[in-house]
């Protein structure tokens, strides 16, 4: 018999709780710049008032997605409840899930049948217009969309040939810390050599880094905190790139990599909180 195996939502009523209900009002802004949200409702309320991505609004048993079908949308969900189905396990989602992004970025089919359960409110992130601007990014930017998309779908291959010369090299040894959930995001890192655990703010590990990837992405983000933590597993040397580099590598490019990133981010943060199984 199917159960509930996992399930995803940004808490809503603490962001009314705040004052956050209208995302262009004063106070929601204010509250937005203050530091109270965290990392995910941070990336939501981002999301929620981006004016780059369209609405769309679904009816109670709406299938999205089809387990093996090609992905060619994706969604920022803004309001409603759904179910991600794969095999035996269920998984609900609400506010703040991201379906089928970092899939139709690497190309491969849904891996489960999403389906609405009340009314779904959406923003769309349309993949063709990020097929044809992903070639033009500087190579670390695509770098780090890869790695984010390779750790969201939990795939094993590494990605290959980083050349980043212009960055500071930084050596941890084994344990030490690099930097602490609920920290300013102002480095991004990629690993030359070793490994990284990424903790929660339990500070369980949720997830190893191995040569190749990147972590610390929310440097890319105007005010971006920390929603984990870092420490080096074992003696660990990395590129480190500063939040000024990051912005000067964003300048010029087009505006709607900002919410896609975001939503790769949110997606990723999704896929942990799913992998770690809370009901």
């Amino acid at each position: 018999m199917s159960t509930f195996s996992a399930s995803f939502e940004i808490d809503i009523q603490h962001l009314h709780d705040l004052g956050v209900i209208d995302p262009m009002s004063a106070r929601s802004l204010e509250i937005f710049t203050s530091g109270k949200l965290n990392s995910n409702e941070r990336l939501y309320f981002s999301l929620w008032s981006s004016k780059l991505l369209s609405t769309i609004g679904f009816e109670p048993k709406k299938k999205l997605f089809t387990q093996g079908e090609e992905v060619s949308m994706a969604y920022f969900i803004i309001s409603g409840q759904l179910l991600a189905i794969q095999g035996e396990r269920i998984e609900r989602l609400g506010p703040g899930s991201v379906i089928c992004l970092a899939e139709g970025l690497a190309g491969l089919p849904s891996a489960k049948t999403v389906v609405t359960v009340n009314r779904v409110q959406a923003r769309i992130i349309p993949l063709h217009k990020i097929d044809s601007f992903i070639p033009h990014l500087p190579k670390a930017l695509r770098d780090t969309i890869f790695t984010n998309v390779m750790r969201t779908l939990d795939l094993k291959q590494p990605p290959n040939g980083m050349v980043m010369d212009e960055f500071t090299s930084v050596t941890y040894q084994a344990g030490e810390r690099i930097f602490s959930a609920g920290d300013v995001a102002d480095q991004l890192f990629f690993i030359q050599q070793g490994q990284i655990e990424l903790l929660n703010e339990e500070g369980k590990v949720f997830t190893t880094l191995n040569t190749g990837e990147s972590f610390g992405e929310q440097a890319f983000l105007s005010g971006g905190i920390r929603g984990a933590s870092a420490q080096a597993l074992g003696k660990v040397i990395c590129l480190k790139i500063s939040s000024e580099q990051a912005r000067e590598m964003m300048s010029g490019i087009t505006p709607l990599f900002v919410p896609v990133f975001e939503a790769l981010l949110l997606q990723l943060n999704m896929s942990n909180a799913l992998r770690e199984g809370t009901p």
